[in-house]
């Protein structure tokens, strides 16, 4: 296994746990008793979009770990370009740093990154993205793919 491999499946490792952690979402801040309908409806709503977010967080990580030619420099670069910088590789570990609320957005940080690597990748090697798409419902083809 070569440095860079070594970095790249480092990279890869972090993002998994970064992706896998809990959000911490805090009932508290959506709503103060459980009559209030409207709050638990508005928290509900974004606990399903976290999970959704994590989902295709997880889609886009496996399809970076089966295609080695995605590389860390690839990846490095996305770190760069995506979610304006705030999810970093530093060369040892990822750091966050949260827009607004952290447990609404990290993972969408994470689909950020990747989905950059990805199409990267996909234009150096002169493929097209169509397969990639197929993998997501049209709503996530169209968030990270457009």
């Amino acid at each position: 296994m070569t440095a860079a491999s070594t970095e790249r499946d480092a990279i890869l490792a972090a993002l998994s746990r970064f992706i896998n952690q809990r959000s911490g979402i805090e009932a508290e801040n959506y709503f103060s008793r459980w009559n209030d309908r409207d709050g638990i409806a508005v928290f509900r709503s974004e606990q399903r979009a976290i999970a959704r977010d994590g989902k295709e967080a997880r889609i886009l990580l496996d399809i970076v770990r089966d295609r080695e030619w995605i590389t860390e420099e690839d990846l490095k670069n996305a770190f760069l370009r995506s979610w304006s910088g705030r999810l970093e590789w530093d060369g040892k570990a990822l750091s966050y740093c949260a827009g607004q609320y952290f447990p609404t957005e990290y993972r969408k940080a994470a689909c950020a990154v990747l989905s950059r690597a990805i199409i990267n990748a996909y234009q150096r090697e002169g493929n097209s993205l169509d397969y990639i798409r197929k993998n997501f419902k049209r709503s996530g083809a169209y968030r990270w793919f457009n």
